[in-house]
């Protein structure tokens, strides 16, 4: 999940005998002896820390090129974090080679995935902006210096335009790239592969998906949608049995969010407009069919009557457990 722009958009296991399952259905299952139990998570803290927060050397290596415009600067920071946990993802797979693997990416991808990645990402998307709509626009009547600032830093550009008012084409194809391709993949085998795994043999399935989807959460500044929307990814991927179906709608909740920047950069004649408190407010009623569209789907899914799960992580021979 990435900063969005005119658009406002990112039953517990017992470790001691048999799962238990709730309407939900989560069950856990964990292979034995795997690199997850040597490799603390604490490195993997420390990685997410220097990836978004830290970066050390990062802009000495934006400055050592002279003339840089500014887009190339907020590209290199993009790439430094994939670049980061792309690393510790090696050391992971390499930890996992000589110590003992446990599955996280699960089975391919089916055709029967389409149904479950585009209703998550239906309501990821329209929960997200609900959020917004309904904390921060009281928010901003309270404390408007706070929301206004807020605003500038969440919403900031996603397509690139230089000074001349053209779209440059080498650094927006790198952005979109970063965006809809790198990003999602590396993130979702971060928060989702790693951190979920790791936090739900430790502690239940339950506080896996929770914890894990708020450290995702707290590396985005709309920390609660993105703490949603990752709950919706986690849920995804233990329904689904694949990490490919959370990287799968990842990268459409990117893609829309770039479609719209797109969008809006073109309706503005190539000029990006600021997304300020009044916009925010003005667009109240966006967030408000969105949040009768989470209402629906909720609706739809409990009118069911039947458990959405069981929920469980793949396990390691890759079959469903």
């Amino acid at each position: 999940m990435e900063r969005t722009g005119h658009q406002r958009h990112a039953t517990i296991e017992r470790h001691a005998g048999p799962p238990f399952t709730t309407t939900l259905g989560i069950a856990g299952h964990m292979s034995n002896g795997s690199a997850f139990d040597n490799l603390k998570v604490r490195y993997c803290l420390a990685a997410i820390i220097i990836a978004y927060f830290w970066k050390p050397g990062s802009r000495m290596l934006a400055r050592a090129i002279p003339d840089l415009p500014w887009y190339w600067r907020d590209l290199i920071y993009s790439y430094y974090s994939d670049g980061v946990l792309i690393l510790f993802l090696v050391g992971v797979a390499l930890a996992s080679h000589f110590i003992g693997r446990v599955n996280v990416v699960g089975r391919a991808p089916l055709w029967g995935d389409t149904k479950p990645i585009v209703l998550t990402v239906v309501f990821t998307f329209c929960a997200s902006s609900a959020i917004i709509t309904f904390t921060v626009i009281p928010l901003s009547y309270l404390l408007p210096t706070f929301v206004a600032w807020w605003l500038d830093w969440t919403f900031g550009p996603i397509i690139y335009v230089s000074a001349d008012r053209a779209l440059p084409i080498g650094a927006n194809f790198l952005n979109f790239v970063s965006l809809v391709v790198v990003s999602p993949v590396v993130q979702e085998f971060i928060f989702r592969g790693y951190l979920l795994h790791r936090w739900s043999k430790k502690w239940g399935l339950l506080y896996g998906v929770i914890l894990s989807s708020a450290v995702f959460g707290a590396v985005h500044p709309d920390t609660l949608p993105a703490m949603v929307t990752g709950i919706g990814f986690a849920i995804l991927y233990l329904k689904t049995q694949s990490i490919w179906a959370p990287i799968i709608a990842h990268g459409i909740y990117n893609l829309i969010v770039w479609l719209w920047h797109l969008h809006d950069v073109i309706g503005n004649d190539f000029n990006y407009v600021a997304y300020d408190i009044d916009k925010l407010r003005a667009d109240w009623w966006m967030g408000a069919i969105e949040l009768i569209v989470v209402l629906l789907l909720v609706d739809r899914i409990l009118s069911r009557n039947r458990t959405l799960g069981p929920f469980r992580l793949p396990t390691s021979d890759g079959s469903n457990a």
